[in-house]
C-alpha cells in the first residue's frame, strides 16, 4: 500500500527537530511555537521571514527565550 505523506520533507524534518528539542529541554509538550521555531530555519521558512521583512535571528532568540520561560517541564522525564 502506498503511503501518502501530507508534509514536505522540510516540514517533516522541522516537526521531528521540534520534538527532539522539546524532549531535550524536558518540555511537557510541544507547542506550535516549537514547531514554528524549526520551520523558520528551513529554506522556505527563511524565505518567508525575509519576504515579510522579519528579523529571523531575533525571532529565533525570542522564541527560545519564550519557550524556556513558559513551557512546563516534565517532572518524570516523559517524552513530550
Amino acid at each position: 500500500m502506498e503511503q501518502n505523506n501530507m508534509f514536505t520533507e522540510d516540514c517533516s524534518k522541522a516537526i521531528h527537530e521540534a520534538y527532539n528539542y522539546a524532549k531535550k529541554q524536558s518540555h511537557e509538550f510541544i507547542t506550535i511555537d516549537t514547531v514554528m521555531l524549526f520551520i523558520s530555519q528551513t529554506t522556505k521558512g527563511k524565505a518567508l521571514f525575509e519576504a515579510m521583512g522579519l528579523n529571523l535571528a531575533n525571532y529565533i532568540s525570542t522564541t527560545i527565550e519564550y519557550l524556556d520561560e513558559n513551557i512546563p517541564r516534565s517532572v518524570n522525564g516523559d517524552n513530550p
